[in-house]
């Protein structure tokens, strides 16, 4: 009966070692695909989407300055405009019934520069998010990407992105628009 207790304390002893290396080996594996994935900053600023007819004439929406955010996209279908929130409010009317506002944008930072040759990166973030029912609008510019949410789902966001392993920068916890 001896060698039944010392088979049964040896065969613990393998199984607490082998749980031990597959702990092991699964945080090493979170911490080496958390190092692979682009740190996210969110920027401090509330934003705005407009959309304008095709061909809008946009100088008048130039921020004065050097913006917070602020992008430009000319299609012959629409003119999109991404500005602080004030900005747009102030500007809306010299578009008088041509002009659709939507307000409570928040936006965080890829960090980067991102090579062009990256492929997923924008597709992980948004898996991630919609699997919480998070829609995105996703801006690029040469070196990184943005990505646009409203404003009442931060919060969730980065507690989303978190567990998925993203390290979020500046990450805004209370937001002060709570609608939903």
């Amino acid at each position: 009966s001896g060698n039944m207790y010392a088979a049964a304390a040896f065969s613990g002893t393998v199984i607490a070692a082998t749980a031990a290396a597959a702990l092991y080996l699964m945080i090493k594996h979170n911490a080496a695909q958390s190092a692979c994935l682009p740190k996210l900053e969110w920027l401090n600023v509330k934003l705005a989407v407009l959309r304008l007819p095709g061909g809008a004439d946009v100088g008048h929406f130039a921020p004065q300055g050097t913006p917070k955010f602020y992008s430009v996209t000319c299609t012959p279908d629409e003119t999109s405009i991404v500005l602080e929130e004030q900005c747009a409010i102030s500007r809306q009317a010299c578009f008088a019934g041509n002009c659709e506002v939507e307000q409570g944008w928040v936006v965080f930072k890829l960090e980067g520069p991102l090579d062009f040759a990256l492929v997923g990166i924008l597709s992980r973030i948004a898996s991630v998010l919609a699997a919480k029912k998070i829609s995105i609008f996703a801006m690029s510019t040469y070196d990184t990407d943005y990505v646009l949410l409203r404003n009442h789902v931060q919060a969730a966001a980065t507690a989303a992105l978190r567990r998925a392993g993203y390290t979020i920068m500046d990450a805004v916890e209370d937001v002060a628009d709570t609608e939903v």
